[in-house]
């Protein structure tokens, strides 16, 4: 079994090299945002780790919440080496994202799930949250927002975008799918992540093109509503309180509040609850990347 690491990133140059540093020998596969030069990426890079970097040449540009971080995930998987076998894993991780434990014992768990598939998430028809279904009967026109940005002030272009979602069409869900949503953050045997991309653009999954976050509900609508589900770690749908993707976290420490980046207390509360991954951190916080390396480290020779 190989893992291939699937990371997307669109800052933190430093960040991006010391992430991929800490995943060595694994092969990464990484899509930088379109709307940054790949050079200042690449030149972090020793010759020895760019040996295991394949950077995507045919990038989009990402906007927050809106389908392009999706197509993002696809490129990552179309960027998948023919040699790939549907056995292998790819795990999606952003540029921002560090370990917290040894490598070798995420490896170790992947290995010992026998195929399954780390992709948790909870039916939107189903909640409690009133919200939750608006994320993809509304339209919310993110990437419209995002591509304005460069061309029109950020408050015109939010204003535009908040007029367009008032006034659009609801979006029809296809009586054929159940609409669920997860953690962006997974692990897919190779074969569900290549079924998955082919089944995203068919026009079945279209109505998560204005959704919002679908990042958080393309991927795993199709494993939940196909053969994989059954293969998840959890063995199908769970529940979530207050509609929470947070609650629902794969190998990640995933804090309720997203918005900023980690504190050393974040760290400490993943660290306590085992889980293998944590974001958002970035490389201007060199005492609690240093708080992890030193974790790690112990854990390594222990």
């Amino acid at each position: 079994m190989k893992i291939y690491f699937a990371v997307m990133a669109h800052n933190d140059e430093e960040m991006f090299s010391r992430l991929v540093d800490s995943l060595a020998p694994h092969p990464v596969i990484a899509h930088i945002d379109a709307k940054r030069e790949v050079r200042g990426f690449r030149a972090g890079l020793t010759s020895f780790r760019s040996a295991s970097v394949h950077f995507v040449n045919d990038r989009c540009p990402v906007h927050w919440g809106g389908f392009s971080v999706v197509e993002a995930m696809m490129k990552c998987v179309d960027a998948l080496p023919s040699e790939a076998n549907e056995g292998d894993y790819v795990v999606f991780l952003s540029g921002n994202c560090y370990p917290l434990r040894p490598l070798p014992e995420f490896v170790e768990a992947i290995s010992a799930s026998d195929g399954g598939v780390f992709c948790r998430a909870y039916d939107l028809r189903s909640s409690d949250q009133r919200w939750d279904m608006k994320r993809v009967t509304r339209r919310h026109w993110f990437d419209l927002r995002g591509t304005l940005q460069g061309f029109i002030p950020p408050l015109a272009a939010r204003i535009l975008r908040k007029f367009m979602a008032a006034v659009s069409r609801s979006q029809k869900i296809p009586d054929t799918l159940q609409p669920v949503a997860g953690s962006q953050w997974m692990a897919l045997p190779v074969a569900c992540a290549r079924e998955a991309v082919a089944a995203i653009r068919t026009s079945e999954f279209r109505f998560l093109r204005n959704s919002y976050a679908p990042d958080e509900m393309a991927f795993q609508t199709f494993v939940h509503n196909s053969r994989w589900s059954s293969k998840t770690i959890a063995g199908g749908l769970e529940s979530t309180q207050n509609g929470k993707v947070s609650g629902l976290q794969n190998f990640h420490y995933l804090r309720d509040d997203m918005n900023g980046y980690v504190s050393s207390s974040d760290v400490t509360s993943g660290i306590e609850a085992n889980d293998f991954f944590i974001r958002k951190i970035r490389s201007s916080q060199q005492e609690i990347l240093g708080q992890i390396d030193a974790r790690i480290t112990q854990g390594s020779s222990s």
